[in-house]
C-alpha cells in the first residue's frame, strides 16, 4: 500500500505543477538573461490586477514548506495569447518545441516535457520594508513588466519564494523559461527574492527554498550535478544567487542529492 500511495502522491504532484497550474495561462520562452544588480523600476503600463478581492488562490495537491502553491492568479491575468495571437510562434515547451508546430502536426504535448535540471536565482533587488503578501505580489509584477520591457516575453522563471517562504507560480510549468542565457531548455527556474550580494535570506527562505529542491528533485528524478546556482553556467557571467545565498544553497545541494 504503501508504494501505491507514493506513487499516487508522486502523480498528483507532476499533474497539479506541469499541467493543471497552466489553464488560460500561456507564455512565450523569453529572449534575454536574468536582471544582474540592477534594480527593476516601475513603468508607467500596468499589468492589471485579478478581478474581485486580492486574496490568495492557492492549488491543491501542491504543498510547500510554509502551505500550498500560490497560483499565478494571485498576481497577474496577464495572458501573452489572449492579447496577441502572433506571439504564439515563438512560444515553446519545456522542452523546446514549439507550441505552434506540435498544433500544426496535432501532435501531443512532448513525453520529454519534464524539466531535467534546477536553476537556483535571486533577483538582484534589494528587499525594503515588511515581507508580506502585498509586497511580494508587487514585485512579482514589477520583474514581470521589466522582462516584458526588455522584451522577454513574460516573466522567466518559473516559482518565486517570498520573505516569509511562501512559493508562487510564476511561468507555468511546461513551458520554457528564461533565466539562464542559453541553457532554459528543461530547465526549472527558482527566485529567491532579495538581493543577495547585499542582504540575507531569511530563514523562512532557506526553509521553503530546501524543501521547494527536495521535492523536485523527487518528483522529476533531478541529480544533484544538474541543481545549480546561476552563476555556475560557464555562459553566465553573474554572481547569482549572491554570496550571501550560494554557499547556503550548496549546503542544501549536498543535503538533498
Amino acid at each position: 500500500m504503501g508504494n501505491r500511495t507514493d506513487q499516487e502522491n508522486r502523480r498528483r504532484f507532476l499533474l497539479t505543477t506541469a499541467g493543471l497550474l497552466a489553464a488560460g495561462c500561456q507564455y512565450n520562452s523569453g529572449k534575454g538573461p536574468l536582471v544582474r544588480g540592477g534594480v527593476a523600476r516601475p513603468l508607467e503600463n500596468q499589468i492589471e490586477p485579478p478581478a474581485g478581492p486580492s486574496e490568495r488562490v492557492a492549488a491543491k495537491g501542491a504543498m510547500f514548506a510554509y502551505g500550498p502553491l500560490v497560483m499565478r492568479e494571485t498576481w497577474t491575468r496577464f495572458d501573452l495569447e489572449k492579447n496577441d495571437k502572433d506571439k504564439d510562434k515563438d512560444l515553446k515547451y519545456m522542452s523546446g518545441q514549439r507550441v505552434i508546430d506540435v498544433k500544426k502536426s496535432k501532435k501531443k504535448l512532448p513525453l520529454n516535457n519534464l524539466p531535467n535540471r534546477i536553476s537556483v536565482h535571486h533577483d538582484a533587488m534589494e528587499w525594503k520594508g515588511r515581507h508580506d503578501f502585498s509586497s511580494a505580489r508587487e514585485r512579482l509584477r514589477t520583474i514581470q513588466r521589466y522582462h516584458m520591457q526588455k522584451n522577454w516575453d513574460g516573466i522567466g522563471y518559473h516559482f518565486a519564494i517570498d520573505g516569509r517562504g511562501h512559493v508562487w507560480q510564476c511561468r507555468p510549468l511546461q513551458y520554457q523559461g528564461a533565466h539562464v542565457g542559453g541553457e532554459n531548455t528543461r530547465n526549472l527556474g527558482i527566485l529567491v527574492m532579495g538581493n543577495f550580494e547585499v542582504q540575507h535570506p531569511t530563514q523562512n527562505q532557506l526553509k521553503s527554498l530546501e524543501k521547494a529542491l527536495q521535492i523536485f528533485h523527487q518528483a522529476y528524478k533531478i541529480p544533484g550535478s544538474r541543481i545549480k546556482g546561476h552563476k555556475e553556467y560557464a555562459s553566465a557571467a553573474t554572481l547569482c544567487p549572491g554570496k550571501n545565498l550560494f554557499p547556503k544553497f550548496v549546503a542544501m545541494r549536498n543535503r538533498i542529492a
